[in-house]
């Protein structure tokens, strides 16, 4: 989805590591996941509702 590789996604993790330390990483991963899910759901929501309209617009 965002074309990114195994060695990308590893350095970013341990530069994650090192800025929030052991103890702040679990919870802003949990809080960025959870951003990024309503964020998803939303973006599906409005784009099942655009389907829809554009399926009543046909049908007129």
């Amino acid at each position: 989805m965002f074309n990114i590789s195994f060695g990308e996604l590893f350095a970013f993790g341990i530069i994650a590591l090192i800025i929030l330390g052991p103890e702040k990483l679990p919870q802003t991963l949990r809080t960025v996941l959870f951003k990024y899910r309503a964020i998803k759901n939303q973006l599906n929501k409005i784009q099942n509702d655009l389907e829809n309209e554009l399926e009543l617009i046909e049908l007129k």
